[in-house]
């Protein structure tokens, strides 16, 4: 995996945001997919969102380049949350479950659906059902793997 950093805000470190990256990667699709996968995680400040993910390419058998958008006013352990959260994304669009049909428009597991732009749809759309839902238990896991590992970045 080819992971670029932009931005990094000072809360973080780039071999941590690496390693986070590449773990929450493994833990979603496994070494064999998250290997050949290449990301761009950029720090940026924004008022719209805590992150966005999108492919950059589209490959015959998914995409396998990614941008990663972090807002960079986040402190550390919220960072690695939206992390876990985009690399959800990045597992969707890597396997072809999500795929972006227009602005407004997504596919997900082969189901059209309308983005409006409102909130509460926001929450209920199935993929980002997902990477809520799993966002958590990737923090869980990553702690606990740091912990045990005795990994700090300080």
């Amino acid at each position: 995996m080819i992971i670029d950093i932009f931005g990094r805000p000072k809360s973080l470190t780039s071999k941590e945001v690496k390693y986070a990256a590449q773990f929450f990667a493994e833990c979603m699709m496994g070494g064999r997919l998250s290997k050949n996968l290449d990301l761009m995680i950029t720090f940026e400040k924004t008022k719209t969102a805590d992150g966005f993910c999108f492919p950059v390419d589209e490959g015959r058998h998914g995409p396998r380049c990614f941008e990663i958008a972090l807002n960079r006013d986040m402190l550390r352990r919220k960072s690695l949350r939206v992390l876990a959260h985009e690399i959800v994304h990045v597992k969707q669009y890597a396997r072809k479950e999500l795929k972006q049909l227009d602005a407004n428009v997504a596919s997900f597991n082969g189901k059209v659906r309308k983005v409006t732009g409102d909130y509460l749809q926001y929450l209920f759309l199935p993929w980002e059902v997902e990477a809520f839902g799993t966002e958590n238990a990737l923090m869980t896991a990553y702690e606990a793997h740091l912990k045990s590992k005795k990994i700090s970045f300080k």
